[in-house]
């Protein structure tokens, strides 16, 4: 498994580890490069709904996307991408706790293998 890095999305700067992304340890995107699916492990504490959401390095919606319910146990959230071309796109990660409200968002970059 690889750590996640920080990445440009439409001209901005986004961290791993910044204010309200997430916290060491909470989430780990894998295989990197990706060949058919992507999977995505979360870690929480808390209850709540994860997304994910995936771009091209344009920053277009590449249409693909996945909504799971998270118990306070490890999830892993795992995506087909056997469709996209070869290149590098990013992954928009959102989780809304059911009793905090909170809501985290960070952005990963993954390469895609043809």
């Amino acid at each position: 498994m690889l750590a996640c890095n920080l990445v440009a999305f439409q001209g901005k700067a986004f961290a791993q580890h910044s204010g309200t992304g997430f916290s060491q340890g909470e989430i780990m995107l894998y295989p990197n490069p990706v060949q058919e699916r992507i999977n995505i492990r979360l870690n929480l504490d808390e209850e709540g709904l994860a997304t994910m959401s995936l771009f091209d390095i344009l920053g277009n919606d590449m249409k693909i996307s996945k909504t799971i319910e998270v118990n306070e146990a490890m999830e892993i959230m795992t995506v087909p991408i056997a469709t996209l071309r070869p290149g590098m796109y990013l992954v928009k990660v959102q989780f809304q706790g059911r009793y905090s409200k909170d809501i985290k968002i960070g952005y990963y970059r993954i390469n895609v293998n043809g």
